[in-house]
């Protein structure tokens, strides 16, 4: 428990895996806020100190703020624009972050050399709370700007002022060591907490595979990433009410289950929903026509080796400007004919 509090903030690490993109999703907004924080704070410390200095612009600690202030105008624009398309780089420039007030504070410190730093202390808890990230990562850059900040204390301030400061950084450090893995425990059990209600929301307990509701939310999303044509394969199952009938739900059940991961396994488990009692869909993106047919053909066989029978409809629209809706509703209308059709063939007049 402990090794895992350290390495994966309270979680297995196939568990941190799962929820990283949420963390670097989190992490992204809150260096986007800080930033903007930091930016005005600056900027409000930079014109204070120009008229309250009696030495302008060439004050110290007005040069350093506005040194600063460009930082987080960096900073800023980047949580806008790079990080957007690159999340890999969002932790980066999240250390990046807490280093840049780490230097800010023992900054004003040397400039302050005849009184006990403060900002450091202050950064230090506060830090270690702001982002969410493996604690042992954390901890190790806020032992070493510790061990940086104590240094510079030795080598530029009088005993008198460096003892305290020594001593504070030790006691706030540890405060800010035991607030990062609580804080870190707490985050890392709320991300793992969303992901399982939104995997509650948008999965079909039965069969494994993606529900309507999470159609609804993610059906935009494939027209806006499709690049050529989009394909909606919408299938129903036949005899269903016969199977539940003749011989029991459990039988029902395990009809509807292999269907759904005969579906998944050749259009994937993220591209297949349960849209009714025995209804499902399938989504392709930019794929060839005549490769959907084709895995169709082979989902037939299979489902023929267990006696089952799926009416499958299919339509196909260019990516651009596609309607979900009609495509939907396209595919729906001719998988009733094939339904009609097999019925006919059967010598039976049921649509269901």
């Amino acid at each position: 428990m402990a090794k895992n509090m350290l390495l994966w903030g309270g979680l297995r690490k196939d568990e941190y895996v799962s929820v990283y993109m949420d963390i670097v999703r989190e992490n992204q907004r809150i260096l986007r806020l800080s930033s903007l924080i930091m930016l005005l704070m600056m900027i409000v410390g930079c014109v204070v100190k120009i008229h309250t200095s009696g030495r302008g612009i060439t004050d110290p600690y007005a040069v350093s703020y506005f040194l600063f202030a460009v930082v987080y105008v960096l900073f800023s624009i980047s949580s806008r624009t790079v990080l957007n398309t690159h999340p890999r780089w969002v932790l980066p420039f999240s250390y990046a972050f807490i280093l840049s007030l780490y230097v800010l504070s023992a900054e004003t410190t040397l400039l302050n050399q005849n009184n006990q730093a403060t900002s450091f202390m202050v950064f230090l808890v506060f830090s270690s709370a702001l982002f969410s990230d493996r604690p042992v990562r954390m901890i190790v850059i806020m032992l070493a700007a510790m061990v940086v900040f104590c240094v510079l204390c030795v080598m530029y301030k009088s005993p008198e002022h460096a003892i305290p400061d020594i001593w504070n950084t030790a006691t706030y450090g540890a405060l800010g060591i035991f607030t990062c893995l609580y804080s870190n425990r707490i985050r890392m059990k709320g991300y793992l907490d969303a992901q399982l209600s939104r995997h509650l929301s948008e999965t079909d307990v039965m069969t494994g595979v993606r529900n309507r509701n999470s159609y609804e939310i993610h059906a935009d999303e494939y027209s806006q990433a499709a690049k050529d044509n989009l394909i909606c394969i919408y299938a129903d199952v036949n005899g269903l009410h016969e199977m539940n009938n003749t011989h029991g739900h459990k039988k029902g059940d395990a009809m509807l289950q292999t269907v759904a991961s005969e579906m998944a396994a050749r259009f994937g488990t993220e591209n297949t929903y349960r849209f009714g009692g025995d209804e499902f869909i399938s989504l392709a993106a930019d794929v060839p026509s005549e490769d959907v047919y084709r895995r169709i053909h082979e989902l037939e066989d299979s489902l023929a080796q267990n006696q089952y029978h799926v009416s499958f409809g299919i339509s196909e629209t260019c990516a651009e400007g596609a309607d979900m809706e009609k495509l939907l509703k396209d595919a729906e209308y001719r998988m009733r004919e094939a339904k009609e059709q097999y019925y006919q063939a059967q010598g039976r007049t049921r649509s269901r």
